[in-house]
């Protein structure tokens, strides 16, 4: 919404205001003895269900190939500031992640396009496959 952008679609990246909405409000048993805070809780309980429906929708072949080109040292930034017709020129870097985009969506829209994109790296991630980093509102995949 804030791009204004038609249609809207949601990505990945917008889950990272889940956390201001939810934080305090949910009872969670914190993982039993591992200490982890509410946040951390939060952060595991996405990434799993982003590796379930990963696993679900997105083709194994190909991934390999994917995170060779991340271990060569490139890294890819995503966020929901950044306009969706931006983000075909950010994977040039990874044409395999653009062609995987394609897979799970084969839709024309940039939206759309740039949502599967976010959503086949944070499946890379969820699967730890990838790393990222969080600033500002700016995801970062890379390997570390």
């Amino acid at each position: 919404m804030r791009l204004n952008e038609r249609p809207a679609v949601p990505r990945i990246s917008d889950l990272g205001h889940l956390h201001a909405s939810s934080l305090g409000k949910l009872e969670l048993d914190m993982m039993g003895s591992q200490q982890m805070s509410e946040r951390q809780v939060l952060e595991a309980i996405i990434a799993e269900a982003i590796g379930i429906v990963f696993a679900e929708y997105v083709d194994k072949h190909g991934l390999n190939e994917i995170v060779d080109v991340f271990g060569k040292g490139v890294k890819i930034e995503v966020g929901d500031t950044l306009p969706s017709s931006h983000y075909a020129e950010r994977i040039k870097r990874v044409p395999k992640a653009w062609e995987k985009a394609f897979e799970v969506n084969p839709g024309e829209s940039e939206a759309v396009r740039a949502s599967c994109v976010e959503f086949v790296l944070a499946g890379l991630y969820a699967t730890e496959r990838i790393s990222r980093s969080q600033r500002h509102g700016r995801i970062t995949y890379e390997i570390r």
